[in-house]
């Protein structure tokens, strides 16, 4: 069997070969971090638009998930403010 020491704990290196590509570490990651500090499954989870954004991307690599973030993180920001400055200005 083989272990791995992280922070005084140690984990069964078996049961994390399944894993494969960086959508599924990293939402592993979320839900660690996310059951560990009790946050539930839902859009008030600080992570939630993460999760949806790595479940609806078509990169490969992580890299390529990163610049695509950037990449729609800017269109966010324009339509969100748009939609502030119609409503305010109806």
């Amino acid at each position: 069997m083989f272990f791995h020491r992280f922070r005084n704990r140690v984990f069964n290196m078996k049961k994390v070969t399944h894993i494969k590509d960086w959508a599924s570490r990293r939402i592993e990651a979320i839900n660690y971090i996310s059951k560990k500090r009790g946050w539930s499954c839902s859009d008030n989870n600080p992570f939630f638009d993460e999760w949806i954004a790595i479940l609806n991307s078509k990169a490969k690599t992580k890299q390529e998930y990163k610049l695509e973030r950037r990449k729609n993180a800017k269109n966010i920001l324009v339509n969100t403010f748009n939609a502030i400055r119609n409503k305010l200005c109806v």
